[in-house]
Parts: structure tokens; C-alpha cells; sequence
């Protein structure tokens, strides 16, 4: 499960260890592939579910789109 909190600079996901940890935009060249897949993932439900209603958090403009520049940074990584 991916937290969000306003206003959106960082994510905090959960490791394996199910442990809170957060992941800055401008240290996503530390991480290992399986974490940012991890953390990929689960910015995809999330955006799934405020898109469909499920989410009620209502974010910013300016929220949803550093949430999709997040994503698509992780993809570039990925390549």
C-alpha cells in the first residue's frame, strides 16, 4: 500500500519487511529494480482507485501530476 500526504514531495511504501520507508524523487537512483517495481505497482492502484471513486482523498492538480512524473521517472529507471 502506497501513503500519499499532501503536498506530494515523497512516497512511503513498505519495504518487504513490511517496515514504512520513504522514497524522495530525487534519490530514486538508490533504489534496487524490485522496489521500484514495488512502489510502481502501487502507484497504479492508487491511481486506479481515485480515479473510480475508491479514494475519496481529493489531491491537488498540481499532486496528481507529480504523482504521474513519479511514476513515469520509475519506468525510465526501469528501462
Amino acid at each position: 500500500k502506497i501513503n500519499v500526504s499532501k503536498p506530494v514531495y515523497d512516497i512511503i511504501y513498505k519495504n518487504s519487511k513490511k517496515e514504512k520507508k520513504v522514497m524522495r524523487h530525487q534519490e530514486l537512483h538508490k533504489f534496487c529494480d524490485a522496489t521500484l517495481k514495488r512502489v510502481l505497482e502501487g502507484l497504479k492502484i492508487y491511481n486506479n482507485d481515485v480515479n473510480y471513486g475508491y479514494v475519496t482523498y481529493n489531491l491537488s492538480k498540481e499532486d496528481v501530476g507529480y504523482l504521474k512524473v513519479f511514476a513515469e521517472e520509475i519506468e525510465e529507471r526501469l528501462k
